[in-house]
């Protein structure tokens, strides 16, 4: 009988230490939760006032063309897409050089091929491109 005592009360000292172990835990998890979720805030007002109509309009004037269509304005390869069709790139950058077709399409902007600016293309949208020029 004596050693049944005994283990339950090794039992109940176990459980104790284990609730005080959980409820201490559960603290530290309410904290960085808590922690966590100021910081999602905050990146959220940040990414907000970073796409504001205002902030747009700066960073769309920053990086206009001085000559639009032109290959030689780093600004219109600066400004090209992945996914902009021929029209989209002809305003950008301009007529090509050369056109080389095939299952791939690409657009010379000097003789020099792939070692000067050219636009690749798949499935008649901008895949990769090249300026050539000093960035």
């Amino acid at each position: 009988m004596l050693s049944g005592l005994k283990i339950g009360g090794v039992l109940l000292l176990v459980l104790a230490s284990s609730s005080v172990s959980l409820a201490s835990a559960d603290a530290d998890l309410e904290r960085r939760v808590m922690e966590l979720t100021s910081r999602v805030i905050e990146l959220e007002r940040r990414l907000n006032a970073f796409e504001s109509p205002q902030m747009v309009r700066m960073i769309e004037q920053n990086t206009a063309s001085t000559n639009p269509g032109s290959s030689l304005d780093q600004a219109n390869w600066n400004r090209l897409k992945v996914g902009y069709n021929y029209d989209e790139v002809r305003e950008l950058v301009g007529e090509p050089v050369k056109v080389k077709k095939g299952a791939m399409e690409f657009w010379y902007y000097s003789d020099r091929r792939l070692d000067g600016p050219f636009v690749k293309f798949i499935f008649k949208k901008v895949h990769s491109w090249k300026s050539g020029l000093t960035e």
